[in-house]
């Protein structure tokens, strides 16, 4: 039943609390997606040390592990760029909902 009474008291909310909570909640899920797919990429370019058949004839041994290595580099600077850009985004949308009602209050 709390589940129920909460899901009820969320209804209650004013329109702006509710649309800005939906907000951040859709923020965070296509964060958390897109850093599942980061994850799951970044398994394969630690995984393949090799150039894949396909490459063969393209690539050379030494360019392969240069991109590779250059691809696991990004991809660990793109997970903690990405997280700081979504906390920096949440906390300022958070601090600006509360200087709108300060202001409001006025």
């Amino acid at each position: 039943m709390g589940m129920w009474a909460s899901l009820d008291a969320m209804w209650e909310m004013p329109a702006e609390k509710r649309i800005f909570g939906a907000v951040l909640l859709f923020s965070w899920t296509v964060y958390l997606w897109e850093t599942f797919l980061a994850q799951r990429q970044r398994r394969i370019y630690k995984t393949t040390t090799h150039v894949p058949p396909e490459l063969g004839q393209i690539m050379d041994s030494e360019t392969f592990e240069k991109s590779r290595l250059y691809q696991l580099d990004k991809s660990t600077f793109s997970f903690w760029s990405g997280l700081y850009s979504e906390i920096e985004g949440t906390v300022s949308n958070l601090l600006l909902g509360e200087t709108i009602k300060l202001f409001n209050t006025l």
